[in-house]
């Protein structure tokens, strides 16, 4: 075995993928979380850790973030969509399907754009950005409570087809 040879890597895929940051998915996703969603106390942090840490992470980081591509994209999001069980135990919930992989592009998306604004990144395309399109429509049952409330005219929304009121 070479000097410097990882043994868990083919010979030259590490080389093939190397820029001058050498910034990895999963690297970039740890200053993500730790820079951008804590500090933030983004209440969705357990959603963005989670799409990180099951579909993410696993899927692509050991890539190169310069060098991750939209086919490596479109295979992490095909692996998301598959359902898959998870566990026995009472709290225990399966993973992964079509609102899944929603989600973990949505991060990937999110995650890429921010490591390209902080300078993190040096690449200007985003491999994530429209591939939402590619998966099947939301199911229209499935409504979120401020839509519900915005639906009946409850607080935070009203009905549209009523006049705005006139200030005085």
């Amino acid at each position: 075995m070479g000097v410097g040879h990882d043994s868990s890597r083919p010979p030259g895929v590490h080389e093939s993928t190397a820029t001058a940051r050498g910034l990895t998915v999963k690297a970039l996703s740890d200053s993500f979380i730790e820079d951008y969603v804590k500090m933030r106390e983004l209440r969705v942090y357990a959603k963005y850790e989670g799409a990180i840490r099951v579909h993410i992470v696993p899927r692509l980081g050991e890539v190169n973030a310069e060098m991750l591509t939209r086919e490596q994209v479109r295979e992490a999001v095909k692996h998301a969509m598959v359902p898959k069980a998870r566990g026995i135990g009472p709290k225990d919930r399966p993973r992964g399907g079509k609102e899944a992989a929603r989600t973990m592009l949505g991060v990937l998306r999110h995650m890429i754009t921010w490591g390209s604004d902080e300078g993190k990144l040096k690449r200007k395309d985003n491999p994530a950005s429209g591939m939402e399109k590619n998966l099947p429509e939301k199911k229209e049952g499935r409504t979120s409570a401020g839509a519900r409330r915005s639906q009946n005219g409850m607080a935070g929304g009203g009905d549209a087809r009523l006049p705005l009121r006139s200030r005085v």
